[in-house]
């Protein structure tokens, strides 16, 4: 370094490598994304019988990927046998198959995400923090799944289901956009995935002390008018008070089920 070149601010170091080692885990996580996305929209399974295992590779096709053939089990599983899908716009499938792809693609690439992120603020966190991270990773993981698996098993079929005989009252040729049927199912996923992250959320603001599990329990009344109230902006009145009451039911539940374990686990903590 010459005399008159000024020394860098070593301060500001230690941010810059934590910007870069950010953007270093964003890509990993970015990248495989996109890996994920091109699997699922531009190739299918090809079975093979090796001996008594059968296993698959992956072979170019957009007509009858990944993505296409769980697009086409999914409209059997959730529609009723004589609700027709059409194409109201000349993009309207591409684009339907398209969100899905992304959409599997980003369920896919989950894990990577969490990790790579996990990773990044690991060093940060204080001991008690990294045991809770730890401690509502897994559990958070497997209630997001459960919460889309109530949405696409037990609410979106009983949703088409009444819009399928409603229609059909009315004597309405029972049709549905391609796009509509697509956006619809996405979005009933993830809200009730994201819905089932309640007690996860309670249990951690509990753990960690910002909010006493008294306060869980004592507020009770309050938490189920805001799980139907929840359940109706989910489900607006589209079937008929079935679902909204199921699933202010079942988010109610959820509530006090993590209620109970916000006070299990303070109560074994401030054990000596």
């Amino acid at each position: 370094m010459s005399a008159g070149e000024p020394e860098p601010d070593r301060r500001e170091l230690p941010f810059l490598e934590h910007i870069a080692e950010l953007v270093r885990r964003f890509l990993i996580s970015l990248a495989s994304f996109f890996a994920f996305f091109v699997l699922f929209f531009i190739f299918k399974p090809v079975w093979v019988k090796l001996g008594s295992v059968t296993v698959f590779y992956p072979f170019p096709d957009l007509f009858h990927s990944f993505t296409t053939e769980f697009f086409n089990f999914a409209k059997q599983q959730l529609l009723p046998p004589h609700m027709v899908l059409i194409n109201l716009n000349a993009f309207d499938t591409f684009v339907a198959i398209l969100y899905t792809a992304m959409a599997l693609a980003a369920i896919s690439s989950s894990p990577i995400w969490i990790y790579e992120m996990a990773s990044f603020i690991g060093p940060a966190l204080k001991p008690r923090e990294k045991r809770t991270l730890q401690l509502i990773l897994i559990p958070a993981t497997g209630l997001f799944l459960a919460g889309g698996l109530f949405a696409y098993r037990i609410v979106l079929p009983v949703i088409f289901k009444f819009l399928y005989l409603f229609t059909l009252s009315t004597g309405v040729e029972p049709t549905l956009g391609v796009g509509t049927f697509v956006s619809t199912v996405i979005a009933y996923i993830v809200a009730l995935g994201l819905s089932f992250e309640i007690p996860i959320i309670m249990i951690a603001v509990s753990y960690v002390g910002l909010v006493s599990y008294e306060t869980w329990l004592k507020n009770w009344r309050y938490a189920i008018v805001g799980s139907f109230v929840m359940a109706l902006l989910i489900s607006p009145g589209a079937t008929g008070g079935i679902i909204e009451v199921t699933t202010g039911l079942t988010l109610s539940g959820l509530y006090f089920g993590g209620s109970l374990v916000s006070r299990a686990l303070v109560m074994r903590k401030r054990k000596p």
